[in-house]
């Protein structure tokens, strides 16, 4: 999020467009037209005339390319509803693009004038111009009064209408808000004929569709038959850069990332720009040093599978234009403000969760229109490249022809697997083609119907029958819309049959009413929550005949005990993981793992090769409780079939670190994830996310209560950013109603959470802080030792190095530290707590324990990777 604001000690500007309650539409436009001469801008003959139809109150679809200045129409919007004194909205499909818009509408309008409505900030929610995801606007328009109300959406990015896991988010709001002013942007929209004849026929009101090809900075569109690594340098030397080399997967892009490293793209003296721009950045992962070799080259890296951080640091780098090349996957193709002048595609096929295919129309100009800065460069190009071993071909056939012999050669073939032929005319059929035609998705979810009924609890037939009414509105064919009322059916009689929907009279006159004790943050977005919940139950009671309370002569049976609880919370962490989507390719490095165990077993025995590679073929990851979680899956499905064919997943990637406590770097270098370790970040969290949610509190025991607290000392000594992004949203934290200033927002700047407001998890999370710190305390890593904490001025990491020396035996790790025996967690006066930890040899527990101190008002100590500061070792 690029920080353009003045400092924080200066207050803010005055609004740059103020706008006259009461003007006509008329005034509106003229005065937004002489507020633009005087900045020099005129308008485009496509701007003028969308404006023109959303100010004669007709809704307006626009299509013109990326950089066309869409955002300038929806400027104009705003700027009406204003003048008219309603209520108008900006959505956008990600947060990052939410909230880089909120600051370019304070910029505008005022801070006073413009909120924000993401998961991870709350701002001036009462604005009169919000910013939001399109998922925020799909539960506003899930409210019973979304229909009477007279507010004007801007929603970017229409295209996602057809995105099959998140196309409902705008596709509900033009079912529901009848009495909205709706402008639908993209520069892919296709044939918007259907839905623009459906929203005139539900509203009332005409539809204008305004659409154009002219690009403020045209596009050269071209198909080599040449080596990426001579492309690069072409466009360096011709000063065609920054360019975006387009991959399809996390692992090519780092390829070729690591390929280019050969070659200088940037002179000595921006490489020095980039080394000081990198100064003082943290690197917590096996990742990050080969990053920073990387964006000290001048080559930056952009997918998925990196961490959050990283990614956010190169695009810091692009804006600043500090980087010349950035290999990426296709993902920076949906918004991020990051400039550049050339897209690269190295290929024209992708693999899209179940087949390997040619790339779509969309899909092609959504990535291209990324080329071209406007204001900054005059032309941009788009360069695809021919498949490799096209290329190698053809350097074998000219090399033959230059030698002028009749030599034979060996032409190389295509990949066997994820590779789809093509060629210069499957591109010039891209550049030329008109994007596919958005179809609907409309999928019915027990999350969605029990948002619908929270609306009115107390009648919540009255929601069933909105739910109806919406699949009945629904963009589907009548058929699906069949399917999906079956479907409605179902939940409805799931939901009655676990308690949570009750069918009597209530107070309110209501036949059925929503259960008041449902808990409050409750994911039903996961079809499987729910049978988390019921497994738990009988986990508990299937543990309790494994190890009993008492022996045989009724006295405690506390080794069973002890073993038992062990178990509980590792198998909790099982069944919470069972209903997580696979981390893929975690899962395939656990099988690497598994294989390489078992071949080196079988030749240990003398086991002959084909058995050995026989044996290998039955190899998966770690399923714990799989049998048991199939069959209580079925029971489940039987009295609740609306899960349809969602299935639990077992696997053991939190349960395995877990129990061995490892680190993030063990994790990612003992399972290969380096080119991926966002992937497993993801999961992590997510994994955190689903024990701290999901999980009623009778369940969790102290051991359960450790299981978090190690997930969470884990996230935030790698990147927490994901996890307090969505602690956030669960806490209900929200930023100052009165704040003049956006700038509160930015991450420098925000608020942090205060750990004290739940003790078992502050708890938890210190004592896994300690162990974790004191497990690497035993290895040989004194720089990671050092990084890991923060420390006191009378005691640093020289000091506990020199201690570690003066021991008689080597540190060495025990299980057993984590008990609370060996970690004690105690609270000192104010709101300080202090953390002792006893360390082992190989003969056991030693004397002198470490000692960590948090102190809750310490703001560098919330806002630090972790909560402690070591304060020396003693008697504790």
């Amino acid at each position: 999020m690029p920080n353009r604001l003045p400092d924080l000690a200066h207050p803010s500007p005055p609004p740059l467009l103020a706008a006259p309650v009461g003007a006509s539409d008329d005034d509106a436009f003229l005065l937004l037209v002489d507020w633009l001469a005087a900045r020099g801008l005129a308008l485009y003959s496509h701007q003028e005339e969308a404006i023109l139809e959303l100010y004669s109150a007709r809704h307006v679809v626009l299509a013109t390319p990326t950089g066309s200045g869409k955002s300038l129409v929806a400027l104009a919007m705003h700027f009406r509803a204003l003048c008219q004194g309603q209520q108008t909205i900006y959505t956008a499909p990600i947060k990052a693009l939410a909230n880089e818009k909120f600051f370019d509408l304070c910029a505008t309008f005022g801070a006073a004038n413009v909120g924000l409505l993401t998961g991870d900030a709350t701002v001036n929610k009462t604005a009169p111009i919000l910013c939001c995801t399109a998922e925020i606007l799909m539960q506003m328009a899930l409210e019973e009064q979304a229909s009477e109300r007279q507010w004007h959406v801007a929603m970017d990015e229409f295209h996602y209408y057809a995105d099959r896991d998140r196309g409902m988010a705008w596709q509900i709001p033009l079912l529901r808000m009848t009495n909205t002013t709706f402008l639908l942007m993209s520069a892919t929209l296709g044939d918007m004929t259907s839905i623009a004849a459906d929203l005139k026929s539900r509203s009332a009101r005409d539809v204008a569709i305004v659409s154009s090809t002219a690009r403020p900075v045209p596009l050269a569109f071209s198909y080599v038959e040449l080596p990426l690594q001579e492309v690069v340098v072409d466009l360096a030397k011709s000063a065609k850069t920054p360019c975006y080399l387009v991959h399809f997967s996390h692992r090519d892009a780092s390829e070729t990332a690591g390929a280019l490293m050969s070659v200088d793209v940037c002179t000595k003296d921006e490489k020095r720009q980039l080394s000081d721009a990198l100064n003082g950045e943290r690197w917590p992962s096996p990742y990050g040093k080969t990053l920073q070799r990387l964006l000290k080259h001048g080559i930056g890296l952009h997918h998925a599978g990196l961490l959050p951080r990283y990614r956010r640091l190169v695009e810091r780098l692009a804006q600043q234009g500090l980087l010349k090349v950035i290999c990426g996957t296709d993902t920076l193709g949906i918004g991020i403000n990051v400039p550049l002048k050339t897209v690269v595609l190295t290929q024209l096929c992708k693999f899209d969760g179940e087949h390997t295919r040619l790339i779509q129309v969309r899909e092609f100009h959504q990535i291209s229109g990324r080329a071209g800065r406007k204001g900054f460069d005059e032309q941009g190009w788009v360069i695809a490249l021919a498949p490799e071993h096209v290329v190698a071909n053809k350097r074998l056939e000219t090399k033959v022809g230059r030698d002028g012999k009749a030599v034979k050669f060996v032409r190389q073939k295509p990949p066997d697997k994820g590779y789809v032929p093509w060629d210069e005319t499957v591109f010039w059929r891209l550049v030329r083609g008109q994007p596919e035609t958005l179809q609907p998705v409309f999928v019915l979810t027990a999350g969605l119907v029990c948002q619908v009924l929270r609306g009115n609890p107390e009648r919540a037939e009255l929601g069933l029958r909105t739910v109806a009414d919406l699949i009945g509105r629904s963009h589907l064919p009548v058929g699906s819309q069949l399917g999906q009322r079956r479907e409605l059916g179902r939940i409805g009689r799931s939901l009655r049959k676990i308690g949570v929907l009750h069918s009597r009279a209530t107070s309110q006159g209501g036949r059925a009413r929503l259960d008041a004790e449902l808990q409050e943050d409750f994911s039903l977005h996961h079809a499987l929550s729910l049978f988390l919940v019921e497994s738990l139950e009988h986990l508990d009671r299937t543990h309790l005949e494994q190890f009993g309370e008492v022996d045989a002569h009724g006295a405690a049976n506390s080794v069973a005990t002890d073993e038992r609880d062990e178990l509980w919370a590792a198998d909790v962490l099982s069944v919470a993981e069972s209903i997580l989507e696979n981390p893929n390719q975690v899962l395939q490095a656990q099988v690497r793992e598994e294989k390489g165990r078992i071949v080196g077993e079988l030749k240990a025995q003398g086991v002959p090769y084909e058995e050995r590679m026989e044996r290998l073929e039955t190899v998966t990851w770690p399923k714990p409780l799989a049998d048991w979680l199939y069959a209580r899956r079925e029971q489940f499905a039987e009295q609740h079939p609306w899960i349809g064919e969602e299935a639990v997943r077992p696997k053991a990637v939190a349960r395995q670190l877990y129990e061995k406590w490892s680190t993030f770097d063990e994790a990612v270098r003992d399972w290969g994830l380096e080119p991926a370790e966002g992937v497993l970040l993801r999961y992590l969290s997510q994994a955190y996310k689903t024990l701290v949610q999901n999980v009623p509190e009778r369940w969790r025991s102290p051991q359960v209560w450790q299981s978090i607290g190690y997930l969470r000392a884990l996230l935030a000594a790698t990147d927490s950013s994901l996890v307090e992004e969505w602690e956030a949203l669960r806490d209900g934290r929200q930023f100052a109603q009165g704040d003049a200033d956006p700038r509160s927002l930015l991450p420098q700047n925000r608020r942090a959470a205060d750990p004290t407001a739940d003790p078992k998890a502050l708890a938890a999370r210190l004592r896994a802080e300690m162990v974790q710190f004191a497990k690497v305390l035993c290895g040989i890593d004194s720089e990671a030792m050092a990084e890991l904490v923060s420390w006191s001025n009378d005691f640093t990491s020289a000091d506990m190095a020199g201690w570690k020396q003066t021991l008689p035996q080597p540190l060495v790790w025990d299980h057993r530290m984590r008990l609370s025996e060996f970690c004690q967690v105690r609270p000192l006066s104010g709101r300080r707590w202090q953390v002792v930890q006893t360390c082992f040899d190989a003969e056991g527990p030693i004397d002198g324990p470490i000692v960590a101190e948090f102190d809750a008002d310490d703001m560098d100590a919330l806002t630090a990777p972790s909560l402690l500061r070591m304060v020396g070792v003693g008697d504790g």
